[in-house]
C-alpha cells in the first residue's frame, strides 16, 4: 500500500509597505495644494480675461456701440 504525505505551508502575514500611510497622506496633501493652485491660476485668468473684454469694448464704444454692451456683459459672466 502506498502513502502520501501532505506538507501545508502556511504563508507568512504580509506586512503593510512601510511608509504607505505617510505616502497616502502626501498624495491627497499634494492632490489639494495642486487644486488649490489650479483655482487660484483660474481666477487669474478670468480677472485678465474681463479686463481684456473691458479694454476692446472701450475701443469698440464709438464704433459699434452694441458689440461694446456685449463685450462689456461677457466681462461679468462669472462661472464659479
Amino acid at each position: 500500500m502506498s502513502t502520501q504525505t501532505i506538507r501545508v505551508v502556511v504563508p507568512a502575514p504580509v506586512a503593510r509597505p512601510r511608509g504607505a500611510r505617510r505616502a497616502a497622506a502626501l498624495a491627497v496633501w499634494l492632490l489639494r495644494l495642486g487644486r488649490s493652485i489650479w483655482r487660484t491660476l483660474e481666477r487669474a485668468g478670468q480677472r485678465r480675461a474681463a479686463r481684456e473684454l473691458l479694454a476692446q469694448a472701450a475701443w469698440h464704444e464709438p464704433f459699434d456701440p452694441e458689440l461694446a454692451r456685449r463685450l462689456r456683459e461677457a466681462s461679468r459672466f462669472d462661472s464659479v
